[in-house]
């Protein structure tokens, strides 16, 4: 199935880059929800309304990406899927985890984007 996707297309490594853009951004939603949650527990509405703005911005992202790539979203749900059963979310996230979705780190064109729990 997915093997006769990557023979249709023109370029195979481009649709594993598409693939794995789109895991990836699964993966960023999903963490951006546990933050959504943690921010309502301990009730800080500053991070919370920031990390509700760059869940936004994954929606969209993701109807995007549903819109140009229906069969490639449906792969990258399935593969995300059997990832949080293979791998199961820690309890405890490491101190600073959280530190990637400020403002300062996503305005920094410096730093290579990298993500504690990127699962693959």
């Amino acid at each position: 199935m997915f093997i006769e996707l990557l023979q249709k297309s023109k370029n195979p490594n481009n649709t594993l880059v598409r693939l794995y853009t789109i895991l990836c951004s699964f993966n960023r939603r999903a963490e951006l929800m546990r933050l959504i949650q943690w921010a309502r527990r301990k009730k800080l509405s500053g991070p919370l309304q920031a990390y509700q703005n760059r869940l936004i911005d994954e929606e969209k992202r993701l109807f995007h990406y549903a819109l140009e790539f229906p069969s490639l979203l449906r792969w990258a749900k399935y593969l995300h899927r059997l990832n949080n059963l293979v791998n199961p979310i820690p309890r405890y996230v490491p101190k600073g985890s959280a530190a990637i979705y400020s403002r300062k780190f996503l305005t920094n064109s410096r730093k290579t984007y990298s993500m504690n729990y990127v699962r693959v």
